[in-house]
């Protein structure tokens, strides 16, 4: 049940999303040509997560996650959704002071998910990777736990059916 970096969840949409998601943070993390394309990769990255995460919010309700747990993985969504309109107002502006504040951006996510070896690409890249670590580290971990109990809650739920 493995789909390259990405553990599958059996929802055929939700494994949809989360392929697209891996294209766009792929194409973010490598190297975009201009600011232009930055900002247009980063409003689709913003467009189809929040398509994304009410899509993973229905099917918890749905699914009888509970409350707690609910509450767990939006405010996972929200800081990342934060950090992404964080980094495409930062980075689209392309001032002195936007790259400042680009770096105190990567510390605190740094902080956030340890050290990783990024330090050789350019700041909007290195932004790029951790969005993409972010992504990868929540669907293999916090998406898996929450298919589960809902599978334990819902067994007969039929994921070819959940849209």
């Amino acid at each position: 049940m493995n789909n390259g970096p990405i553990k599958k969840t059996g929802f055929r949409r939700i494994d949809e999303d989360h392929m697209l998601l891996l294209e766009i943070m792929r194409e973010l993390s490598g190297k975009v040509s201009n600011n232009n394309r930055l900002e247009e990769v980063t409003k689709t990255l913003q467009f189809y997560a929040a398509d994304h995460f009410d899509r993973e919010y229905r099917l918890m309700v749905y699914g009888g996650l509970s409350t707690e747990n609910i509450q767990k993985h939006l405010l996972a969504h929200a800081r990342f959704s934060d950090r992404v309109a964080q980094f495409a107002e930062v980075s689209c502006q392309n001032t002195s002071n936007s790259m400042d504040e680009l770096t105190r951006m990567l510390r605190s996510v740094s902080d956030e998910f340890g050290a990783l070896r990024v330090g050789h690409l350019k700041p909007d890249q290195q932004m790029g990777a951790y969005l993409l670590q972010w992504l990868l580290t929540h669907t293999n971990s916090m998406d898996q736990t929450m298919i589960a109990e809902i599978k334990q809650m819902r067994p007969n739920l039929d994921s070819n059916t959940f849209e």
